[in-house]
């Protein structure tokens, strides 16, 4: 986090929880002004990927009379010395941005990795001022199948292939998702793939202050640990919502990222026979209607939340059939995405399943989110906290 790092900056933020404002007046020692265009930072400590944090989009330093001047609305009315300009924005439904005139001289210098369709890319953009392109149309379609029929009938330039069209639209040889190949009849349209390993994580997790899933007893261990074993990642989840298009994690840095150990293989096996017998072993008996109880006797409930969409409720199928193996009752509550993410902030939620996508290419980010320390602003959203944990990625960093 900034304030472990930044000179001043943690205190400046205790004496904003007292006094429930954070005073702008007040100078901070490691962050300094030098000129216009010019901040110095000073840090605590040495810090090997600060310059990853300082390109995180929450940290982009914005001038003082841009917010005095749109205060009441500062989201919507972005300023600073990025290479494009907001020109408009209809909220839901569209975005355009357009090359900032007054962007720094910038000229692609990329270096290319095996692949011969990004060495073509590097070959064609060398020695091009950047951005290259004068302006840019986002349209905010939630649904796959409309995003991906607008892409197909000309409409969008550019889409990441939808879950949902993975199998119609992708050749996975031997079911490697390593091995894709853009269907022929695609191709032919003149449709092209760049085919590469995103950093975005799909997880579900579960809240460790909850009663019922919380805690770390043995029997509340046993209990997640039962949920993750009948759960079918490879056998369902891949190859019918993903058509073969996702890797299994191994940890909890994803494959690639700086942090992420390649040997390493952490991926709990499908075995829900495993699972019963668990449970079996640590007092949550079969009562007379056929599901569990807790240990103590009480019903097992747990509730899990989630949203409207086709996709989630293809989620909502499986995990149905996960809890239906183990015979246990589960209760989907469905509200809006934005709504369930305040709810997790505010450890509201019995158990939850969402993604993201890493703003740096280091472990370091995510190990954050599972800092005891992180509980309390809310990016912990399960609550985690083994002071053992958390010391030995402090130690780490």
């Amino acid at each position: 986090m900034m304030t472990d790092w930044v000179l001043g900056l943690a205190e400046a933020g205790k004496r904003a929880s007292k006094t429930g404002k954070f005073d702008y007046a007040a100078p901070i020692p490691g962050i300094q002004v030098l000129d216009r265009y010019t901040l110095r930072l000073t840090l605590t400590k040495t810090n090997f990927i600060f310059q990853y944090t300082l390109a995180a989009k929450q940290f982009g330093a914005v001038a003082r009379e841009a917010i005095e001047a749109y205060s009441k609305d500062t989201m919507s009315h972005p300023v600073g010395t990025g290479p494009f300009m907001l020109k408009e924005w209809k909220q839901g439904s569209k975005i355009v941005l357009v090359a900032n005139p007054g962007y720094r001289k910038v000229v692609f210098d990329g270096e290319p990795g095996a692949d011969l369709q990004d060495q073509a890319i590097a070959r064609d953009m060398a020695g091009k001022t950047l951005p290259a392109v004068g302006r840019v149309e986002i349209r905010v379609i939630e649904e796959d199948q409309p995003r991906w029929l607008s892409f197909l009938n000309k409409q969008l330039d550019v889409v990441a292939v939808p879950k949902a069209a993975m199998k119609t639209a992708l050749h996975v040889t031997d079911n490697d998702p390593f091995q894709t190949s853009l269907n022929p009849v695609l191709a032919k349209r003149g449709i092209r793939l760049s085919h590469v390993l995103n950093l975005d994580v799909t997880y579900a997790y579960f809240n460790m202050l909850d009663p019922v899933v919380g805690g770390y007893g043995k029997d509340k261990i046993a209990l997640r640990r039962a949920i993750a074993l009948a759960y079918p990642l490879k056998q369902e989840v891949v190859p019918l919502i993903y058509g073969n298009q996702a890797v299994p994690m191994q940890g909890a840095v994803s494959t690639g990222m700086s942090g992420s150990s390649p040997g390493f293989r952490g991926e709990v096996k499908y075995d829900p026979a495993l699972g019963n017998a668990l449970l079996d072993q640590f007092g949550y008996k079969i009562g007379p209607d056929g599901y569990r109880t807790l240990p103590n006797g009480k019903p097992l409930l747990i509730t899990q939340a989630t949203q409207a969409s086709a996709l989630d409720k293809q989620f909502n199928q499986i995990w149905q059939k996960t809890f239906d193996s183990l015979k246990i009752r589960v209760n989907f509550k469905v509200a809006k995405w934005n709504e369930n993410l305040k709810s997790a902030y505010g450890h509201k939620l019995q158990m939850w399943s969402l993604g993201g996508t890493a703003s740096m290419p280091d472990g370091d980010d995510t190990m954050i989110e599972l800092w005891t320390d992180s509980i309390a602003s809310g990016s912990n959203l399960s609550a985690f906290s083994r002071p053992s944990s958390t010391n030995c990625s402090r130690h780490r960093a």
